[in-house]
């Protein structure tokens, strides 16, 4: 009887690194919960130009939501890593109306080509801007 006892309580132990792996195996249909997801880089790649001139504009200022203000090169380009998600943009040109780009969507590893076109202020909505800054 002894001997029966004594091997069952070593199979028991035997068994027990099996049973604790078998817990810790991802199984199909199960929930996984994540603690943290940690977005990918994209990155967004393009042109500023006047609208109806297509003459590119230097000295244009991108502000980015996440604080960043990016400063297009001499021939109006400009490119940018970028977390992936959804993104908005405020592009502005002095003598031009702010463009405001909303729901910019950047995937990991891809590049997003945008060509922006800022339309001129017209004279009466110069005058109306000078106006409302006195």
């Amino acid at each position: 009887m002894n001997k029966y006892i004594l091997l069952l309580t070593a199979l028991i132990i035997i068994s027990l690194p099996a049973m604790a792996q078998e817990e810790s195996k991802y199984h199909i249909g199960r929930e996984t919960k994540v603690k943290e997801v940690i977005p990918g880089l994209g990155m967004i790649k393009g042109t500023v130009h006047a609208l109806h001139y297509l003459e590119h504009l230097p000295e244009t200022m991108i502000d980015v939501a996440d604080g960043r203000q990016i400063e297009v090169d001499k021939h109006g380009h400009f490119e940018f890593e970028i977390d992936a998600g959804s993104h908005k943009i405020t592009v502005s040109h002095e003598g031009f109306r702010d463009l405001v780009i909303e729901n910019i969507v950047i995937t990991e590893g891809h590049e997003t080509h945008i060509n922006i076109g800022l339309a001129i202020i017209e004279e009466e909505e110069k005058i109306e801007e000078e106006e409302k800054k006195d």
